[in-house]
């Protein structure tokens, strides 16, 4: 069996085990059934986790306005028929990722090593800006090394100029 679904009442509390071995938190999806509309949308996986092979809701909050939750278990994460465009967990290894997708604000963890993901803006907005410019980003580290000993140079010259006007004439001037 490829995939496993469990469903549950929400009113027997935020955790929700599974009979099938669950590998990894990619392994599993957690969908709720809105109370009134009774149709199903997918919890965000930076709400749940994986413990003793188990959905544990980190909020009971999560659960509010939801009549059941149904827990999906697959032997391989492409099973489970996530839509790319919501897609939660990209790579384990982030050396897999190719494409993320088409939509970047629907990426929420790009891997299970955070921190190997370095902080690049807190909105895309930025991060597009940042790429139009990656030639000055570049060479910022140059440029900033470059001003700090332009700067010491300036300050070193202001100090030799004070030592020749503060200095009696004929005396020597450290320079």
């Amino acid at each position: 069996m490829a995939v496993q679904s469990s469903i549950f009442n929400i009113d027997t509390g935020v955790t929700f085990p599974s009979t099938k071995t669950i590998a990894t938190k990619q392994h599993m999806a957690v969908w709720l059934r809105d109370t009134e509309s009774g149709d199903w949308e997918q919890l965000n996986v930076l709400r749940y986790d994986l413990i003793n092979n188990s959905a544990v809701i980190l909020s009971a909050e999560y659960l509010i306005g939801f009549s059941a939750l149904e827990l999906r278990v697959a032997d391989n994460p492409n099973e489970l028929g996530v839509n790319p465009a919501n897609i939660a967990i990209v790579a384990g290894n982030i050396d897999e990722v190719i494409i993320c997708a088409e939509n970047i604000a629907s990426i929420v963890e790009v891997g299970d090593d955070i921190d190997s993901v370095v902080i690049v803006a807190n909105d895309i907005e930025s991060v597009v800006t940042c790429a139009n410019n990656i030639g000055a980003i570049l060479d910022a580290p140059t440029a900033a090394n470059g001003a700090m000993i332009n700067a010491w140079y300036s300050k070193a010259d202001a100090m030799t100029s004070a030592s020749y006007s503060n200095q009696p004439i004929g005396e020597y001037v450290n320079i």
